[in-house]
């Protein structure tokens, strides 16, 4: 493929070679024909020309988005306002384990649970903004709990 530069330099000169061998012609009428036929080239040429340098100039593209697949990282910070008494994080994150595992929609499967000094952490995957509330409820009303760190990641299903 030539340049912009290259087609641009290889029209011009096309141009007035034609132009000269043209003013030789012996008749006029010919002549003017001729030219109009050349000029409507070089017109026809610089107007490709403009389009590839618009086509170079413009990065954008069209665009029409469709959404398959996706998921929302669900940050949330809670903390207990109310007066917390100091526990073992094991007992924190055993008796969390087991109050999730009680409820009948939420698979503890798919949770991490990390207590350190009575912050709890949640990692993992929920299915929807209700459930990951109701884990950090949960968790919040656990004996020993000062703040919950949510990191549950909400698959949407499209």
């Amino acid at each position: 493929m030539l340049s912009i530069k290259r087609k641009m330099k290889i029209s011009a000169l096309v141009l007035s070679l034609l132009l000269a061998t043209n003013l030789f012609s012996q008749d006029f009428e010919d002549l003017n024909k001729t030219t109009q036929e050349i000029l409507q080239k070089a017109y026809k040429m610089l107007e490709e020309s403009k389009n590839i340098i618009k086509s170079y100039t413009n990065p954008k593209q069209k665009a029409i988005p469709e959404t398959t697949k996706g998921f929302l990282l669900y940050y949330k910070v809670v903390e207990n306002r109310a007066k917390v008494e100091k526990r073992n994080d094991f007992l924190i994150s055993s008796q969390i384990k087991y109050q999730i595992a009680l409820q009948k929609d939420i698979s503890l499967d798919d949770i991490l649970i990390k207590s350190n000094s009575g912050i709890v952490e949640l990692y993992g995957r929920v299915d929807s903004k209700e459930k990951a509330d109701k884990i950090i409820d949960i968790v919040l009303k656990t004996r020993g709990v000062k703040k919950v760190v949510s990191y549950l990641i909400i698959l949407e299903f499209l």
